[in-house]
């Protein structure tokens, strides 16, 4: 039954993925839950252009790293392959993990 509510919740992200992912004023639901999840004392998190955020495949057009000093780290054209089934059982599973450039 745990995991029949778990598949039934991870469809529902996935058709609410859009939503999340669209909204022009800040770069969506999503985004801003990364940044902020991410971000930390004195680490800044950008996330710009996340597309697939609920497939195997996500990528994103640019992420930055930044502190009081200004950004120290940009990637640009990362793709996440990930199994979302791990989620089930509460793991985060890449299978690859690259960028166009760092």
């Amino acid at each position: 039954m745990r995991r029949l509510i778990a598949y039934a919740l991870i469809w529902l992200c996935c058709l609410s993925a859009p939503v999340w992912a669209q909204d022009d004023d800040s770069g969506g639901l999503l985004v801003d839950f990364l940044e902020d999840n991410l971000s930390g004392e004195n680490r800044f998190i950008k996330v710009t252009g996340l597309d697939g955020a609920f497939s195997s495949r996500a990528t994103i057009k640019q992420l930055t790293v930044s502190d009081d000093d200004g950004v120290w780290m940009t990637i640009n054209n990362a793709v996440l392959d990930w199994n979302r089934l791990a989620l089930v059982r509460g793991r985060f599973s890449v299978n690859k993990l690259s960028a166009e450039e760092i």
